[in-house]
């Protein structure tokens, strides 16, 4: 798991095997940003949100790839990450974990996200991810596509 935030980490796939020693951990709410059958062994997201719920996390299913991120992709990830706020609060105690195939999908995301609705500056967001060897080409590319229209 990287640290974006005390709060908001990514990563690579997660096994839904792992779901538990996440909520130890003290993972809330998990976001994922894979789609169903990406790889053919890939856990599905329905069997993951089951056992996750088992264990009092909250499970978002936001499935994209880098060129089919919309506005409403955008719009459910920040609804994610402001429901556990106002659940859990903004301390770093109750944890978000966001993930994808490699973890940029859910950067960039996250990127976004905070760039779109938490009206973050880019350059503050960028720093976060350059300091964190996160790749956000994907959302510099988003941004710029949609800026032009």
């Amino acid at each position: 798991m990287t640290a974006l935030t005390d709060q908001i980490h990514v990563s690579g796939w997660i096994d839904p095997s792992e779901i538990p020693a996440l909520a130890q951990s003290g993972v809330r709410t998990i976001i994922n940003n894979r789609p169903d059958h990406e790889q053919p062994s890939q856990p599905r997201a329905a069997e993951a949100a089951a056992i996750a719920a088992q264990h009092g996390i909250t499970y978002h299913h936001i499935p994209v790839t880098g060129a089919s991120i919309t506005p409403a992709d955008i719009e459910a990830f920040h609804i994610a990450l402001t429901g556990h706020e106002a659940r859990h609060g903004t301390s770093g105690e109750a944890k978000i974990l966001c993930h994808c195939r490699s973890g940029a999908r859910s950067a960039n995301l996250w990127a976004l996200a905070q760039i779109r609705h938490a009206n973050a500056d880019p350059a503050d967001v960028a720093a976060t991810a350059r300091a964190r060897n996160i790749d956000l080409s994907t959302a510099g590319a988003w941004l710029a596509q949609h800026q032009k229209r």
